[in-house]
């Protein structure tokens, strides 16, 4: 019976997180979302059914005017992997619902059971559950979208190296977030006679984890550590807060509690080494001014010191931020573009983008935080960019010839598939350039980049 018992609390639960947003035209009415993580193939009832608490006034569903619901599940997807060997090993599933939150104090939260086996920072991690929750204060009548964690993904760590993952939040208020590290919470179980609408506690034997954190956007990067394999949890909490009465008011909250992996290492992870607004070279730490309803683009390069590795670039912020794209330019390049929302409240928004090789057997990423200062002050230029008019001929062999969209001398710089300069180029005055590659050149796909970030596909036959 013992065993059995055992069988029955399995351990599968990964991670969760939990946000909101208000329903247009229903006052106090808003659309919860609750996205849990599990080990793949561990389809037990309870990874596909779940209960929203939504405790008024503290964490306990008891209280008077709490209830509780059940959640919807709507989709599901896989986590990109972290092994060349194998698929995906974690899957997120998305539940969601629609409540009536009228003024007050309120806790939204769901307890899963039970956390997985051997959570290195966690005594007896299987034993315990995993508790998330978003906090909405909106006592005075406010109305309020919660911050919303731009990346699906979990960090995965390489030896004891420093690596870089993004926890960053967007707020589609523009209020002002503030990230910090907190202890996991356990909910406790309902078969070990705990109600599962009881105020959480802190885990049991929690040691805190390989990262620090920059309170201000969100990004964790290691601190010297030493290498201990397996797989760890990290919970980040994004606080949320709204000027009122010409006072900062916090007004909400979310948690993000996830696992990640550490490895032994010999892979050395891929790095970003640059960004370019335009044609200025700008360090990541430094804000990137724009104007609502303008569109701004920021050229990124990353390297793998690890000989034939091929890098991919990615971000989360393309279907979690409006008006956010990213093009791959090259092998080492990617391109991420903003058209800010006329109507985005001014204030500062951190952007990830990741780069991620293809080591086997284990694979490695890092996340940059981009920020940018949306700003009403009217800037004297911007970085939208006309692109090159056509080369001809087209495919060529021996010259080439295209004219830039702007007139001036200008540096070009031509680059192959790998990502590899093969030739420095200028430009005319009149802006037209000319390009005669030596006979050896092979065949092939080659890119133009002139200074301001302008880009051309030259074809040679």
């Amino acid at each position: 019976m013992l065993l059995f018992t055992t069988q029955a609390l399995a351990s599968h639960v990964r991670g969760g997180e939990i946000h909101y947003s208000p329903v247009a035209g229903s006052p106090n009415r808003y659309h919860v979302t609750v996205k849990l993580y599990q080990e793949v193939g561990q389809d037990l009832a309870s990874t596909r059914t779940a209960n929203l608490v939504c405790g008024r006034g503290e964490c306990s569903g008891s209280t008077p005017g709490s209830f509780l619901v059940p959640l919807t599940l709507t989709r599901n997807f896989f986590l990109n992997p972290t092994s060349c060997t194998k698929a995906s090993t974690i899957e997120a599933v998305v539940f969601e619902v629609e409540v009536d939150l009228p003024p007050a104090r309120w806790i939204l939260s769901v307890n899963q059971v039970n956390r997985t086996r051997g959570i290195s920072n966690i005594s007896g991690s299987d034993s315990q559950s995993q508790y998330i929750e978003a906090m909405l204060d909106n006592t005075s009548g406010l109305i309020n979208s919660s911050p919303k964690f731009i990346s699906s993904q979990f960090p995965n760590l390489q030896g004891s190296q420093l690596q870089r993952h993004s926890f960053s939040a967007f707020d589609a208020d523009g209020d002002s977030l503030v990230y910090r590290l907190v202890t996991p919470l356990d909910g406790g179980d309902a078969r070990n006679g705990l109600p599962t609408t009881a105020c959480a506690q802190p885990v049991v034997g929690f040691t805190p984890s390989q990262f620090q954190l920059n309170a201000a956007t969100g990004e964790v990067s290691t601190a010297p550590f030493s290498l201990v394999v397996g797989n760890f949890v990290i919970a980040v909490k994004v606080e949320e807060y709204r000027r009122i009465a010409s006072a900062w008011t916090f007004i909400g909250s979310t948690t993000r509690d996830i696992t990640y992996l550490v490895s032994p290492g010999g892979n050395t992870a891929p790095v970003f080494t640059a960004q370019q607004v335009g044609t200025t070279a700008q360090p990541f730490e430094k804000a990137i001014l724009v104007n609502p309803g303008r569109t701004v683009s920021v050229l990124l390069d990353a390297r793998d010191d690890d000989t034939g590795q091929t890098l991919s670039f990615g971000s989360d912020a393309t279907t979690t931020v409006p008006g956010v794209s990213l093009q791959t330019v090259s092998a080492t390049q990617a391109r991420l573009t903003w058209q800010v929302p006329t109507n985005l409240p001014t204030g500062r928004y951190y952007l990830p983008v990741s780069v991620t090789d293809n080591g086997c057997p284990t694979i490695s990423s890092e996340d940059r935080v981009i920020t940018f200062l949306v700003t009403s002050q009217v800037l004297a230029t911007h970085t939208e960019q006309r692109p090159i008019l056509p080369a001809y001929p087209t495919p060529f062999r021996e010259q080439v010839s295209f004219q830039l969209s702007q007139k001036g001398s200008q540096k070009i710089t031509v680059l192959d598939g790998l990502g590899r300069t093969v030739a420095n180029l200028t430009s005319r005055p009149d802006g037209s350039v000319t390009w005669q590659p030596g006979p050896t050149l092979p065949a092939g796909l080659y890119i133009a980049r002139s200074a301001n970030g302008q880009q051309l596909r030259l074809l040679r036959e």
